[in-house]
């Protein structure tokens, strides 16, 4: 009798040891694959926040002015000098950097922001209007007990306008009917997950000297975590704003930060107290050569207006 044909013991278990090598290849790299889909997906979930946050703040920021209101006649005569300074209404401009919270960035000590208070003429209640609207606008980071874990805090970053330039603490009104939505406060929440966020403000401003010298006038470059409420800053447009934002992921395991540079656009017009002299001064009798007309630009949907014959 022929005996039947088959495996054997021993090569049954090499097969067994090679197919089950295979099998953890495969599982490994397929683990590997959902690994970086989740992370994929994270990041596209932080990218897309940034871009949507990043994208609000510097149209509100580029477009931020400070704006002249009119006052009364004889107001500021009877005013005493030490009566000068501006009220609080009058600031057009703040930003509070927190005294505690505290971040390093490239090695550097930086103090996180607490609000952002200015006014711009991007509002986004503006929809279907032609004319240019001036609105002001609060950045207030707001701690999320929620989602902070100990020490791994969490920040929710809120927007808030309101068509009340004199609204500068952004109090509701206290009875409910506003005039036409006027007073009305809107609120957005722009941004979630926030681990860090930094503003560093910059302005080049030339410095005062005696008229009898007859040098070029020096210029110093304004550097500061809080802007607006000081004398030296108060009404000072910024030149620029340097920023450092640090998102969670989900599980808050994992750190995404961002830096960057925005700047402003508007110009600060300010009126010459005195005519430039000609250059080349004219004779007696000679008639004085023609001068072009101060033309105004036409204001956009979301333009800054700007008077005519100033300069910054």
């Amino acid at each position: 009798m022929k005996k039947g044909a088959g495996f054997t013991l021993i090569e049954i278990l090499i097969a067994l040891s090679i197919s089950s090598f295979v099998m953890v290849l495969i599982v490994q790299n397929l683990r590997q694959t959902f690994k970086f889909i989740s992370e994929g997906q994270k990041i596209i979930m932080v990218d897309r926040s940034v871009v949507l946050f990043l994208n609000q703040l510097e149209r509100d920021f580029s477009s931020a002015f400070i704006p002249r209101l009119p006052k009364k006649e004889g107001e500021e005569a009877k005013k005493k000098p030490e009566e000068k300074k501006l009220e609080r209404t009058e600031l057009f401009f703040i930003a509070k950097a927190s005294e505690e919270m505290t971040t390093m960035w490239f090695k550097e000590k930086r103090k996180m922001l607490e609000s952002l208070n200015f006014v711009t003429t991007y509002p986004l209640q503006g929809y279907g209007k032609q004319k240019v609207r001036r609105v002001r606008v609060l950045y207030e980071l707001v701690l999320n007990k929620g989602l902070s874990e100990g020490d791994r805090q969490s920040y929710d970053l809120w927007r808030k306008e309101t068509t009340m330039l004199d609204n500068v603490d952004f109090k509701e009104p206290e009875s409910m009917t506003r005039q036409k939505g006027k007073e009305f406060i809107w609120s957005y929440l722009v941004a979630q997950n926030v681990k860090e966020f930094s503003c560093e403000f910059i302005a080049e401003i030339e410095e005062e000297e005696p008229r009898e010298k007859k040098q070029e006038k020096k210029k110093k470059v304004l550097k500061s975590f809080s802007w607006g409420e000081s004398e030296e800053t108060q009404n000072l447009l910024p030149d620029f704003m340097r920023y450092h934002l640090v998102f969670w992921d989900g599980a808050k395991g994992r750190e995404y930060p961002f830096d960057g540079i925005l700047p402003t656009f508007s110009e600060m017009k300010k009126e010459k107290e005195e005519e430039p002299h000609s250059a080349h001064p004219s004779k007696p009798g000679a008639p004085k050569p023609a001068t072009a007309p101060a033309t105004v630009p036409t204001p956009g949907p979301h333009s800054v207006p700007q008077q005519a014959g100033a300069s910054r």
